[in-house]
């Protein structure tokens, strides 16, 4: 879908990558402190709460990119993929950040709450992404 290489392209991504990546700290910062309780409780690695906060983002992300499929499938726009899809859903989500998260997890021998955190991820990720796509298709012109 994207086939653009220019700055103009370039552009798109960035002025969509900033505002997704400013959304993605204030909500982790935001909804970490939902889960810390259980976090410190089990004594678990990293800043409290943010794991499972992280994939309630990465979720969100994946929901935002299933509406976007969704509305453009009809009338692909290739400046609007940049500028939201790739530039804004794709610093929205944090895939690194998740395996970092999983890693932490499983070098200090919480294999159940990492394995807990994938499987979350991956089910919350495709759920919301297909109901994304569906809503897509219904908002499509």
């Amino acid at each position: 879908m994207v086939e653009a290489q220019s700055l103009g392209g370039a552009l798109l991504v960035a002025l969509g990558a900033a505002p997704g990546a400013c959304l993605r700290w204030w909500l982790v910062r935001r909804w970490s402190p939902h889960w810390a309780g259980r976090h410190q409780r089990r004594h678990l690695p990293g800043t409290a709460g943010t794991p499972w906060a992280t994939m309630a983002v990465n979720g969100m992300a994946s929901g935002v990119l299933g509406v976007l499929v969704g509305v453009l499938a009809a009338r692909p726009q290739e400046e609007v993929w940049l500028w939201l899809g790739v530039g804004f859903a794709g610093s929205l989500s944090t895939f690194s950040t998740l395996m970092v998260d999983m890693a932490l997890l499983l070098r200090t021998g919480h294999r159940q709450e990492a394995l807990g955190l994938a499987g979350a991820s991956v089910v919350v990720g495709y759920s919301l992404l297909a109901l994304g796509l569906a809503l897509g298709g219904v908002l499509a012109p």
